[in-house]
């Protein structure tokens, strides 16, 4: 999907994203503290879903004084997620590295990686499984505020770069997650477990 144009609110501006559910694990909280840090106007977060800590997400967002920098968008049908990903100069998904986000492989990290843009993300197995050492991510070492800004800050000063970075992530999908790949994914699966049984007897 490839859209001409931004919304007249992203007109001109630097665009990070991350759409999905919102709570508590997804280091949300810390990219907007990492907005404030980076402190330049051109440089906006859209969040686009909804979850339980929508709520706190949006009073953080007041309190900091990040309306004009932060959005907050509605969820939106699943069609649409393509075009609003083309929106966005990279994404984000600072999540933390726990247990959980190790053994969890978010779709969005696929979606990103189709629209062939960059994506910030924390340096954990499951993340580094799927991207490797390619171009199209940048992987920050922990997700604090401060770590995350300077991956930000990074991503704008060679934004230049980043349509040819980002073709990697297409790249990668063409190779690990087209429907044939998944199905032989499944069909070397089925077979290993019926060897495993069949030395059992």
């Amino acid at each position: 999907v490839k859209v001409s144009c931004r919304p007249d609110f992203l007109r001109e501006k630097f665009v990070l994203m991350q759409h999905g559910g919102f709570c508590y694990n997804r280091g949300v909280f810390e990219a907007i503290d990492a907005i404030k840090l980076v402190n330049n106007e051109e440089i906006v977060l859209v969040l686009i879903g909804d979850g339980t800590a929508k709520l706190e997400i949006l009073q953080k967002i007041k309190t900091l004084d990040l309306e004009k920098r932060v959005y907050f968008l509605p969820a939106i049908p699943y069609s649409e997620v393509p075009a609003y990903i083309s929106y966005c100069d990279c994404a984000i998904m600072a999540y933390p590295n726990i247990e959980y986000w190790n053994n969890n492989n978010p779709i969005k990290l696929s979606e990103y990686f189709a629209m062939e843009k960059l994506v910030i993300c924390t340096d954990i197995w499951t993340f580094r499984n799927v991207g490797g050492n390619r171009k199209c991510v940048y992987y920050i070492k922990q997700n604090d505020a401060e770590t995350i800004a300077k991956a930000i800050n990074y991503c704008y000063e060679n934004k230049e770069y980043l349509k040819e970075w980002g073709k990697e992530g297409l790249e990668i999908v063409k190779e690990k997650f087209t429907w044939y790949k998944q199905a032989e994914n499944l069909l070397n699966f089925i077979d290993l477990i019926k060897i495993k049984k069949f030395k059992k007897y």
